[in-house]
């Protein structure tokens, strides 16, 4: 059997041990990098940050955006890939948006991860060419804006979607973005799902 003094010197290498990987856990996340892609922050605005890995469906990360939004607040989604954190300030507005932009302006992101763009359809893997296509439009292609800044990426999920689906678009547009090298800002919007339709109630004639 163990002595007295021996268990309490295994108790105390134990305790050293956890306050060095607590440490060392905090010194990871200090130098973890941090990447802020989207609006910009709007003045006397708070900040209030959701992270995807926190939510299971779509509905969700809607729900709060829409929220904060109304609520006066600055809405962030972070993620993380490697050891980037990666914060994304979705466009919205508190009653939705209100312009017509032409549709070489818009690329969409549907529920089956299908890239529309122009009424023509992709396959994500074609982010890459599509982003230098619209980044670098030099023969003012017809179909691809001739001002990156007005592009406008549109994500529409299901509500009951796994959050996943999202992060997965979320990382390919932000990886794709990066290795344009374009100093042209991000431009995400999240469609919100239709709330359900209204409960019509019969009345009975007396």
């Amino acid at each position: 059997m163990m002595s007295i003094r021996m268990v309490k010197t295994m108790k105390t290498k134990i305790f050293i041990w956890l306050i060095l990987m607590l440490i060392l856990n905090a010194c990871a996340d200090q130098q973890a990098e941090v990447k802020f892609y989207g609006a910009l922050n709007r003045e006397n605005l708070e900040e209030l940050e959701l992270d995807l890995g926190t939510v299971d469906e779509y509905e969700e990360v809607s729900n709060f955006i829409l929220n904060k939004v109304c609520d006066d607040k600055f809405p962030i989604l972070s993620f993380k890939v490697n050891e980037v954190n990666y914060k994304i300030a979705p466009i919205d507005f508190c009653g939705g948006l209100k312009w017509n932009p032409p549709l070489r302006e818009l690329m969409f992101f549907n529920e089956s991860n299908m890239i529309e763009k122009s009424g023509k359809l992709y396959p994500l893997d074609s982010i890459q060419s599509l982003f230098q296509k619209d980044f670098f439009n030099t023969e003012n292609h017809p179909d691809f804006t001739s001002d990156p800044n007005r592009l406008c990426l549109i994500i529409k999920q299901k509500k009951d979607s796994p959050v996943e689906n999202l992060i997965t678009v979320l990382k390919r547009i932000v990886i794709s973005y990066e290795e344009l090298n374009s100093s042209a800002r991000l431009n995400i919007l999240l469609v919100h799902p239709p709330p359900p339709p209204p409960i019509e109630i019969n009345e009975r004639d007396n």
